[in-house]
Order: structure tokens, then C-alpha cells, then sequence
């Protein structure tokens, strides 16, 4: 493999050095953690909050079928865009910046919508806030691991990741209070509540968070980021040593070589196509398009499910269906955190595993009596919430510094598309038969497995700045061979 001298002897990136040998994990990496949650809170919370709300939107305005889809996609087709915007938005304000007043934003528009009094003016509403959420989203997971010693940073992207299920419990909650049915209740109150993560976000991004001390140097700012590293060193370490010459030279070395291999960069997009990410780049698509699509459909078609098993409109049963199939998500990230480091298993091996597993329950499911339909859903849910504990640390370490918003940007966007075709597809699905969304569930399914499997190589314990290629270029390193 070819070295460069931004690395030691031992051909770890002089970020990571400095980062494990020094910075290590601590108190700021706490304070983030906690704050970028609150991100994944707000979209988990507003996901499953629509879900549930569109039964009792339909009760109350009267809306038609085409109406339904509309309210359905207006959000994700939000996301969607935002997502695209994401990566440019993020290197040219910055990490934190971006954070703190997208976040903001989302708040505000959030609010808004639960004051609207037309479908029309709820679907614009809701749309702006979906580009919101999707500015934000791929924020979360690369702030994430860009500030985490190689040793931790799987698990720690996992732990954020699963605050999208603690939002989802907090919606599901919220709906406890404030709904009498899936068909009926103070959803405006739902809503007002549900926007409340994003202020602490905001909050957050303001007071706690610094600027990736790792996009700094990449995008030229070596002094700041310099300055950054020192100060959250202090914050972990008392006895914190500020970073020497000797690492200020390799730094500004590294962040010179970086930029030379940035002018040969056509655009953030061209380079997705690159024959270094080119693969990558399509299983990622097709991967996160799927996911998308499978886990947004179940959250968005399961209330329609559960009133029709249920009973129309029969208390609050569905709604203690609903709780029970969310809580079911929450043994996830355990099962994710023990898996995720494991050579056996790692990134890929435990995406592939968990899949198939779903494949399996959505198979069961169709074959058994639907007296079980809770429990068999409950165990996809958490299926593939593990699935999705390994996804994002696989997409945000597939790519270097300097593609890795743009890479995961544009891999969640693709992903947010099969959200925002969703409903629709659901809603015709579903007045063909009851379960005939869960045979769509499963054929897709098979085909998120395959594509797994293409995919090169897993991540666990690889540096995110270094090469994973050999030196011609020909083939892709096995991850025995890229590993430190």
C-alpha cells in the first residue's frame, strides 16, 4: 500500500494518532453524543408521529385517498431535497453552524404545523420541515465519527443511531396523552411536543458543541482546528499536552495533501463515481433506498394495519400496539454494540445476518395466524433496527474526510427518494390486502441482502483517512489487509 508522511510508521492518519494518544474519549464526547441524540430524537419522534396522525388527519379534514398520499409524502420528498443540500451546506457554514440554525428552524416550522387549519397549508408546512430534518440528519453520525477514536466509533454512531428509536418511544408516548384512538385526538398538541427535540439541538449545537476540529484541517482552517483539538484535550484531560510542532507540521502536511487530491476533484458528486467509491456508492444507494422504503412503510402503514386487525377505531388498543412494537427496538443497541466491533460480524457480516432475519419474520408472518402479527413485527422492528446500528457507521466510514458528508449526504438522500414513493405504493399495497405491504417488505428484503454482499469490504478498525485500495488501483484491499 501506498504511504504517504501524514502518517507514522505504524500508518495511522496523524489525526487519529493525535485523537486516540491524546484527545481520547471524554467529557466533550459526551456533551456531543447527548446533543447530536437529540437530532435522531427529533426525526424518530416526527416519523412515527406522522404515521400515527395521518388515520386521524383522514377522520377529521375528510381527505381523500390522493390527499392521504400527499399529506404521506410531503415530509420525506422534504427530506429528501434537504439531504441533497446537506454536504454543501455543512462545508460551507460549517458542522456546528449548520446544526445550530437548521435545527433551530425545524423547531419553528414544527410549531407551525400544528397551528395549520388546511390540508393544503399542512402539506407545504410539513414539507419545509422535512428539509429541515434532512439538513441535519447526516450531521448527527459524521460529527459523530469524526470526533471518536477508531476503537469506539462503530459504537459510538450505533448509540446515536438508537436515539431514533428513543424518539420514536417519545412520539408513542406523547400520542398515550394526547389520542383517544388511531382515529381521533389532540394531534396538534402531539405535535407541539414532538418539535421540542430540535430545540434542544439547537440549544446544544450553541452552547456545547465545537466545530469538527477534523473538517477545519480538511478544508484548510489547520490552525483552528489546531485550536480546537487543544481545547476540548483540556476539557477530557487535566493534564492535557497541547499539540507539539513536530504535529502542527504533519498536519498542515496531511491538510496540503488533501487539497491536492481535492483539485483533482471534479465536483462532490462526480467523485461518488470515482472507481475508488463507484461500487460503494451503488450497493450504498440501493441499500439505503431499500431500508428506507422497508422501515418508513412500516411505520407508516403498521397504524393502518393494527385499526384494521384491532377493529376500527376501538380505543386505545392499537395505540398500545403501537408502544409495544417500538419498546421491542430498545434491546437493539445491545445486541448492536456487542456485534458491531466483532471480526466475525462487524459492519457488513451483521447487516447481512440481521436482514435475513427479517427476511425470515416477513415470511413468517404471511404463513402464521395474525393473533401473533404484533409479536412477529415487533421482531422485524428490532431486526432491523440492529441492521440499521451497522449502516451508518458503514456509509459515514466507506468514505474519506472530505466525501464522507457528501458521500453519506447523498447515500441518505437516495435513501429519503424511497421514503418519499413510499406512501403512495403503501396505500395501493394495502387496498389490495391487508398484508400485502409485508409481501412487498419481503422481496425487497432479498434484494438488500444481495446488495450487502457486493459490497467490497467492511470498515471495523480502519482509520477513516486511509486508502483502501492497493497501489494500482486494480483491487480492493480485504479488511484483514486494511486494518492497523
Amino acid at each position: 500500500m501506498t504511504e504517504n508522511s501524514s502518517y507514522t510508521d505504524s500508518g495511522k492518519p496523524i489525526f487519529d494518532r493525535v485523537l486516540e494518544d491524546k484527545i481520547k474519549f471524554g467529557k466533550y464526547q459526551y456533551f456531543l453524543y447527548f446533543f447530536v441524540g437529540f437530532v435522531m430524537i427529533a426525526d424518530g419522534s416526527e416519523m412515527t408521529a406522522l404515521s400515527i396522525l395521518l388515520p386521524v388527519l383522514q377522520e377529521e379534514w375528510k381527505v381523500s385517498k390522493a390527499q392521504e398520499g400527499t399529506l404521506g409524502t410531503a415530509l420525506f420528498v422534504g427530506i429528501f431535497l434537504g439531504s441533497i443540500g446537506s454536504g454543501l451546506i455543512s462545508d460551507k457554514f460549517g458542522r456546528r453552524k449548520s446544526l445550530m440554525f437548521l435545527s433551530f428552524a425545524q423547531f419553528w416550522f414544527g410549531i407551525l404545523s400544528a397551528f395549520v387549519q388546511s390540508v393544503e397549508t399542512f402539506v407545504i408546512i410539513r414539507g419545509l420541515f422535512g428539509l429541515m430534518i434532512g439538513f441535519t440528519i447526516p450531521i448527527a453520525p459524521t460529527l459523530v465519527s469524526e470526533m471518536t477514536p477508531t476503537a469506539f466509533r462503530g459504537k459510538g454512531v450505533v448509540i446515536v443511531n438508537f436515539c431514533f428509536t428513543v424518539g420514536k418511544i417519545y412520539s408513542v408516548i406523547m400520542a398515550k396523552f394526547t389520542l383517544t384512538s388511531l382515529v381521533s385526538g389532540n394531534w396538534r398538541l402531539m405535535l407541539f411536543l414532538s418539535s421540542i427535540p430540535s430545540l434542544i439541538v439547537s440549544f446544544g449545537a450553541w452552547r456545547f458543541i465545537k466545530e469538527s476540529p477534523r473538517h477545519l484541517i480538511v478544508s484548510g482552517r489547520v490552525e483552528e482546528g489546531i485550536q480546537t483539538l487543544n481545547e476540548i484535550g483540556k476539557m477530557n484531560n487535566n493534564t492535557y499536552t497541547p499539540i507539539n510542532e513536530a504535529e502542527r507540521d504533519e498536519f498542515v502536511q496531511s491538510q496540503q495533501l488533501t487539497m491536492v487530491s481535492a483539485i483533482n476533484q471534479k465536483s462532490a458528486f462526480s467523485s461518488l463515481w470515482s472507481f475508488e467509491y463507484k461500487r460503494i456508492t451503488i450497493c450504498l444507494w440501493v441499500i439505503w433506498y431499500l431500508m428506507q422504503f422497508i422501515e418508513m412503510g412500516i411505520i407508516f402503514i403498521l397504524p393502518f394495519i393494527l385499526n384494521k386487525i384491532s377493529g376500527e377505531g376501538e380505543g386505545k388498543k392499537g395505540l398500545n400496539d403501537m408502544i409495544f412494537t417500538v419498546l421491542m427496538e430498545t434491546p437493539s443497541i445491545f445486541i448492536s454494540l456487542s456485534l458491531i466491533e466483532k471480526e466475525r460480524f462487524g459492519r457488513k457480516g451483521s447487516l447481512i445476518t440481521m436482514m435475513s432475519f427479517v427476511l425470515i419474520l416477513f415470511a413468517s408472518i404471511l404463513a402464521l395466524p395474525l393473533s401473533i402479527f404484533v409479536y412477529l413485527i415487533s421482531f422485524v422492528k428490532l431486526c432491523q433496527k440492529i441492521a440499521y446500528g451497522m449502516l451508518y457507521p458503514l456509509t459515514t466510514e466507506l468514505y474519506s474526510t472530505k466525501m464522507r458528508i457528501p458521500g453519506f449526504s447523498f447515500a441518505t438522500a437516495f435513501g429519503r427518494l424511497g421514503a418519499a414513493t413510499m406512501p403512495s405504493v403503501m396505500l395501493i399495497l394495502f387496498s389490495m390486502g391487508t398484508l400485502m405491504p409485508i409481501v412487498g417488505f419481503a422481496g425487497l428484503s432479498a434484494v438488500i441482502i444481495f446488495t450487502c454482499i457486493m459490497i467490497p469490504y467492511d470498515t471495523r478498525g480502519v482509520d477513516l483517512d486511509k486508502k483502501l485500495l492497493s497501489t494500482d488501483d486494480s483491487q480492493y484491499l480485504t479488511i484483514k489487509d486494511a486494518q492497523i
